[in-house]
């Protein structure tokens, strides 16, 4: 079996001509087939946790990784549910809640298919964004060796997974489950044509905090606030500011909480 410190150098550039450059996937309902990938650092990661808050600014729904999470900096998010909680009725202790950053989870992984997309494995290395349901039972997987399971990422003799998305919106339900048989990913990949050795993505180099006072502002935008001064982005620039987080989540809630 390989050992899990990373994986190898790949023509990225090649790889992201026929796929694209959306580096992020997201579940959807119907079913999506994967492979997840080693650890993509010498620690031995394989697997990032984020925090996000989720906003919408003129009808447009975004996520802005949080700094009390990541750098155990200030949050204006943070602290205005921390306000509404303060105040106790319960009311505000409901309001507040949606100011509390949402967790995510981060894999490296290539996709045999997935449900509303045209991905496959000459598609290259993507990221595989879940919630905490999804990463759970995948870690379920990977710990459970006496169930024949266990080490499910290793690259050639790993479990694929095959994830089934049921329901819409809060109500949609993920179930993860293993394909029994051990496979090598190399081998499938140059079945597909893709003769290249993968490249990891640097999960720890994505989804940065932003500062204090871009949150702040976006904060406000999204409460709609208005007649900003001269030198404050109106709303419709702060969209543009946070371009970059709009594609973190789908407006439909397809990431569970």
């Amino acid at each position: 079996m390989t050992t899990a410190v990373g994986f190898h150098p790949v023509n990225q550039e090649e790889m992201d001509k026929q796929s694209g450059s959306q580096q992020f996937v997201f579940l959807k309902e119907g079913i999506t087939q994967v492979r997840i990938l080693p650890p993509y650092s010498a620690r031995g990661v394989w697997c990032r946790e984020v925090r996000e808050h989720q906003i919408t600014i003129e009808g447009r729904f975004m996520t802005l990784p949080c700094p009390k999470f990541l750098e155990d900096n200030a949050c204006p998010f943070c602290e205005e549910g921390s306000r509404l909680h303060a105040q106790g009725d319960e009311a505000s202790v409901e309001a507040g809640k949606a100011f509390r950053a949402k967790r995510s989870f981060l894999f490296n992984a290539l996709i045999y298919s997935a449900s509303g997309s045209q991905l496959d494995l000459r598609s290259g290395v993507k990221v595989l964004k879940v919630g905490k349901t999804v990463r759970d039972q995948i870690f379920d997987l990977d710990q459970d060796k006496a169930g024949g399971w266990g080490n499910i990422y290793d690259l050639e003799a790993g479990h694929d997974l095959r994830i089934t998305g049921m329901g819409v919106g809060r109500e949609r339900k993920y179930i993860v489950k293993g394909l029994p048989k051990r496979t090598n990913i190399l081998d499938a990949l140059k079945a597909q044509g893709v003769t290249e050795v993968l490249k990891p993505i640097d999960l720890d180099a994505l989804l940065p905090a932003a500062s204090y006072e871009k949150l702040n502002q976006a904060l406000k935008d999204s409460r709609g606030y208005s007649a900003p001064a001269p030198s404050t982005p109106t709303a419709s620039e702060a969209g543009q500011m946070y371009a970059g987080s709009s594609a973190m989540a789908p407006p439909d809630n397809e990431v569970p909480a």
